[in-house]
């Protein structure tokens, strides 16, 4: 008898109890059972919510969160029964003021709304978020790293997703000689962005995009020492997605950023509040002018001085069908089999082993001329003038430049690879064109003219040709090193295939078989 009265005496006294009972004062129960306890109760479960660390334990993290929103629903359902309890007992007690017992039930119902709207939005959101994480299935994308150029770059494709940042710090610290990352990815997770940018911050690397940065990209891309971008890569900016954070808590963090990129990073205030006011279902692409000047990007590197990259590893062997869509490819193919794998096999190589394009193309151009070079006065003549056209336009572009460097092309002497940065990209498509064409429409059947059919169909125009010049029309027969002679030896070469081209068509086309068919069997013979 004694336990059973104790336990009764614990019921009608305990303060919980007399609370779930709807028997305690309704202010007591309103405003301190309800109001100040929800208050407590949120501060405490956003500061957790925070504070969960996915790096320790993934599974410990779910059950966390799991966890606190248990709690929260359980505290919620013990404020709502104990407030419209309390109500009911303080409308029955005062009739007159039953109002406010019923003001007390309403307010109560809308906080319950309140709770079930927030598991919806936030809560459930999260919940998914985390258990995919948990289960190495983050909804953000896989990541991928790969070391290019003899361990002095760093690509980084795929989402942001969990752990990224502490993948890349594994990367920098087991190769210190890195000194830039390509970033080519769609963004992902805030704290993993954040988390990069500052490694990235630490080893004063320069940041790289081919292929696009997007999203939450741009704050690692940002933290750059230089911010290079290839020219034309497609850029869209917008707001985060951001699920599970209320709108005032996501501008929290567009707010946190937009003080990074101002502030830290340099870049156009202008620039950056359009970004942040571009809804997450919108985009904003704005112009490489526009970024350059808004210093977001600080430059466009050549081919020559990054890595190829930008291309899924998955992908590598599609690279022939890529290289079959260009004609010079395909003619090279159909022209010289072997050649043609040879130069395959280099594009493949490099990019696994991430190679410049210049590089790449400093392997396979070689391969790529000599078969031009060999089939040149053996094609069609609709294809040797074109050819000596482009030729004569590229010339002319260099000589603009630096007379030397126009002598270092016409004599093949320097790096051939290295010419095309300085023609437009309509003269190097010409020149790819133009080049497919000699291979495709080669011949062996076609004849070069013999020394005396050259001179019959060249002696009037040869003849000015050779009194304008004088005695400096020596200067092609044989290597120069003097400046002025490498330069006077530049304008003789254009003037002699203008004079060439100048000609009926198929006057032309023998003079100019003639001509290349010289300067192949005088060149050294080369390696295939």
């Amino acid at each position: 008898m004694e336990d059973a009265s104790v336990q009764k005496d614990f019921f009608a006294h305990n303060f919980f109890v007399r609370h779930w009972r709807g028997e305690l004062p309704l202010p007591i129960t309103f405003w301190l059972n309800g109001v100040a306890v929800s208050v407590v109760l949120l501060a405490g479960a956003r500061y957790i919510a925070e504070e969960i660390d996915f790096d320790a334990s993934p599974d410990a993290a779910i059950a966390s969160l799991l966890g606190l929103w248990a709690v929260i629903a359980a505290v919620t359902a013990f404020q709502a029964v104990g407030i419209w309890r309390s109500a009911m007992r303080y409308a029955a007690e005062n009739p007159g003021k039953a109002w406010w017992g019923v003001g007390a039930q309403a307010v109560m119902c809308l906080r319950v709304l309140q709770f079930c709207w927030l598991l919806a939005a936030q809560g459930v959101p999260q919940i998914d978020e985390f258990w995919q994480i948990a289960n190495d299935a983050d909804p953000v994308g896989k990541f991928q790293f790969r070391v290019l150029r003899d361990a002095t770059e760093l690509e980084l494709s795929g989402g942001l997703s969990y752990r990224v940042a502490r993948e890349a710090e594994k990367y920098l610290d087991a190769y210190p000689t890195i000194k830039i990352i390509h970033l080519n990815s769609q963004g992902g997770r805030l704290r993993e962005a954040r988390a990069l940018a500052q490694l990235i911050e630490d080893h004063k690397l320069s940041t790289y995009t081919s292929a696009g940065c997007f999203n939450t990209c741009i704050i690692p891309f940002a933290a750059g020492e230089q911010r290079l971008m290839r020219k034309g890569t497609a850029m869209n900016f917008h707001q985060y997605d951001l699920p599970g954070f209320s709108a005032a808590e996501a501008e929290n963090k567009y707010e946190e950023d937009r003080v990074y990129l101002i502030a830290r990073r340099g870049i156009d205030a202008d620039f950056v509040n359009r970004i942040y006011a571009t809804p997450p279902d919108q985009s904003w692409s704005p112009s490489d002018d526009e970024m350059l000047k808004a210093h977001f990007i600080t430059g466009y590197p050549s081919s020559n001085e990054v890595a190829f990259s930008g291309m899924n590893m998955s992908d590598v062997p599609k690279i022939e069908q890529a290289l079959l869509q260009i004609p010079l490819y395909a003619a090279l193919k159909q022209g010289d089999a072997d050649a043609y794998q040879r130069v395959l096999k280099s594009v493949q190589e490099g990019v696994e082993r991430g190679k410049s394009l210049g590089e790449i193309r400093a392997e396979t151009m070689p391969v790529i001329e000599q078969v031009s070079v060999e089939k040149l006065p053996f094609t069609s003549d609709d294809a040797i003038i074109e050819f000596t056209n482009v030729a004569i336009e590229e010339l002319k572009t260099l000589q603009k430049n630096d007379p030397v460097l126009c002598y270092n092309f016409a004599f093949s002497r320097g790096d051939a690879y290295d010419y095309p940065r300085l023609f437009s990209s309509q003269l190097n498509e010409r020149e790819s064109e133009a080049t497919a064409g000699v291979i495709r429409n080669y011949s062996g059947d076609t004849k070069v003219p013999t020394a005396e059919e050259f001179q019959a169909d060249f002696e009037d125009l040869g003849a000015s040709w050779a009194k304008l010049y004088g005695g400096d029309v020596k200067l092609l027969g044989a290597p120069v090193s003097n400046p002025a002679d490498q330069a006077k030896a530049c304008q003789l070469t254009i003037s002699l295939y203008q004079l060439a081209v100048s000609l009926p068509e198929d006057k032309a086309a023998a003079v100019l078989r003639y001509l290349y068919d010289q300067r192949l069997k005088a060149a050294p013979a080369s390696n295939p």
